[in-house]
Parts: structure tokens; C-alpha cells; sequence
């Protein structure tokens, strides 16, 4: 599933940046993760990788990661998600927001047990350049579905991290 996921046709993207063909960007996230009964707020990093079709279209690959507690019992979350990224606004703006649709794996640890399961993602944000290659990547508005155990759960995130735009 993994493989699938990493060759996608559909890949993740952080938003398209002025005339790059390819987008690469980390940094810092947040969970407010749903347990079913009760939300963890877990902590963590991310990457991505984005090859961007034009100026407005991207298609790529994230990988979340996520650590912290519930209820006293360490924790931790990997999500290993595809899809398209939609870029609005003329190239040349220094802000520009993006909207992105992912789904993939979500990977849980919890008190010992270990579980697989497909998660969706809903992202918005911008991208606010810092110079020709390097941009700023804001993202207060993540929603996240993940199917787990017949339950479904619904977490919020956030994150914000730094973008080098590679190519022409």
C-alpha cells in the first residue's frame, strides 16, 4: 500500500510556487487527534515532495509524523498520503493560497497495538515567498478523516514549515 501510495499519479503537494517544476518542503505539525473517546494533541514534523504540472496544478507526496501521550500512554501517528494541489492567484504574488485533497495510509501506535488504516485529508493554506527559491508554508486548516477500528474519526491539524522551489 505504501509503494502505491509513494507512485501515485495522484501525489500531495504543498502549494506551486512561481515556475518551479519541483517543490520540496518541511517542517513543523500539529494533531488534535480524535481517539474515539477524547482527542490527543500530538506534535511532529512533515515533509513533502511536489512536481507541479503548471502554475496552479501540483501532484506529489507527504509523509506526517506525529509523538505524544494519551491518557498517560505514549503515542505516535504516521501518515503517508497522495493528491492533487490546487494554486490560486497570479505566479508572481508574494502570497499565495492552495487548497489540498489527500488520502493515503495512517499508520497508529497506541498502548502496544499497531494499525493501518485510510485516512483523507482536506488542507488549506498559503505559501508566502521569502526570495526566488525559498517560501514560508502556512496551513491553520487542516481537517483529517481517518477510518480506525469501524470508527470514525475526526482530528484537526496544523502545520508551518519552509518550501525550496527547484527547476523550471
Amino acid at each position: 500500500m505504501r509503494k502505491l501510495v509513494l507512485f501515485a499519479v495522484f501525489g500531495f503537494g504543498i502549494a506551486a510556487c512561481a515556475q518551479s517544476k519541483v517543490d520540496l518542503a518541511a517542517g513543523w505539525d500539529f494533531n488534535h487527534a480524535d481517539q474515539g473517546n477524547g482527542f490527543a494533541d500530538l506534535n511532529g514534523w512533515w515533509a513533502s515532495a511536489t512536481y507541479n504540472l503548471s502554475s496552479k496544478v501540483g501532484l506529489g507526496f507527504i509523509n506526517q509524523n506525529y509523538y505524544g501521550s494519551y491518557r498517560g500512554i505514549s503515542q505516535n501517528q504516521h501518515a503517508y498520503m497522495a493528491g492533487p494541489t490546487f494554486t490560486f492567484g497570479n505566479e508572481q504574488r508574494k502570497v499565495r493560497p492552495y487548497i489540498q485533497p489527500v488520502i493515503g495510509d495512517v499508520r497508529s501506535s497506541y498502548a502496544g497495538s499497531v494499525s493501518n488504516n485510510f485516512g483523507v485529508q482536506i488542507a488549506a493554506g498559503f505559501v508566502v515567498k521569502m526570495g526566488q527559491k525559498l517560501g514560508l508554508n502556512i496551513s491553520p486548516a487542516q481537517y483529517a478523516y481517518v477510518r480506525q477500528n469501524g470508527m470514525n474519526l475526526n482530528s484537526y491539524q496544523a502545520a508551518v514549515g519552509l518550501q525550496l522551489s527547484l527547476g523550471k
